[in-house]
C-alpha cells in the first residue's frame, strides 16, 4: 500500500486549499489531458471560487459561535 501512495495524485481541492495553485493546476492538467474541451484554468478557478466561499462561511460561523457565548459588556 505505501508503494501504490507514490503514484497517486494529490488532489487539486487540497492543493487549492493550500495555496499551490500551480500544482493545483498541473494535477487538473495531468489527470484530464485526454477529455476534448476541458478547460484547466476555468475549472481551477471554480474550485478557487468555492474554496474561497467555504473559507468566508466558516469565517462567519466562528464569529457568530464568539458572539454567543460574549456577554454584551465585553
Amino acid at each position: 500500500m505505501l508503494g501504490s501512495n507514490v503514484f497517486v495524485l494529490e488532489s487539486p481541492w487540497w492543493l487549492v486549499q493550500k495555496n499551490r495553485l500551480p500544482k493545483a493546476e498541473k494535477v487538473l492538467a495531468f489527470a484530464y489531458k485526454n477529455v476534448n474541451g476541458y478547460n484547466v484554468k476555468e475549472q481551477l478557478s471554480i474550485i478557487v471560487a468555492t474554496v474561497e466561499r467555504h473559507r468566508l462561511i466558516n469565517g462567519e460561523e466562528k464569529s457568530q459561535l464568539r458572539e454567543i457565548f460574549t456577554g454584551v459588556n465585553l
